[in-house]
C-alpha cells in the first residue's frame, strides 16, 4: 500500500462526518476508496472480515476489485481495518520507554526544606 495516510484521514473524516449527519441508509464503499488500495490490501481486509477465512465464492485471480469492495461492504470495515493497522505501526516504531524512570511529580516528592512541618515541631515540645 502507498504511503497515502493524510489522504486517508481526510476520507475518512469526511465518511464519519457525514454518517454522523445523516439517518442510516443503504452503505456503499466510495469508489474513491478503491484508488487507495491495492488489491492484496483489499483481500487482507476480507480476510479480517470473515476471521482468516475467504468466502468460497471469491477466486482471487479472477474477482474484479469493485467486487472486492463489495465483499468489505462497508467504508467502516475499511476505516477499522485501517486505524488497527495504523495503531499497530505507531507501537512498532515507538521509542521504547519502558527502562525509563517516570519524572516524581512534586506532590509526589520528599520534603527537601530542613523546616519541619508544623505537627512535627508540637511532638518536639511535649
Amino acid at each position: 500500500m502507498k504511503d497515502n495516510r493524510p489522504a486517508l484521514m481526510r476520507m475518512f473524516s469526511a465518511i464519519l462526518k457525514e454518517r454522523a449527519k445523516a439517518e442510516p441508509t443503504e452503505t456503499k464503499i466510495s469508489p474513491e476508496m478503491l484508488k487507495h488500495f491495492s488489491r492484496k490490501d483489499l483481500i487482507e481486509m476480507i480476510t479480517k472480515i470473515y476471521q482468516g477465512k475467504l468466502p468460497d465464492e471469491l477466486n482471487k485471480v479472477e474477482t474484479e476489485n469493485e467486487r472486492l469492495m463489495e465483499l468489505i461492504g462497508d467504508d467502516l470495515f475499511i476505516i477499522s481495518y485501517m486505524t488497527e493497522k495504523w495503531c499497530k505501526e505507531a507501537v512498532l516504531t515507538a521509542p521504547d520507554t519502558t527502562a525509563k524512570t517516570p519524572p516524581v511529580s512534586s506532590a509526589a516528592a520528599p520534603a527537601t526544606d530542613k523546616k519541619e512541618a508544623p505537627e512535627n515541631k508540637q511532638d518536639k515540645k511535649n
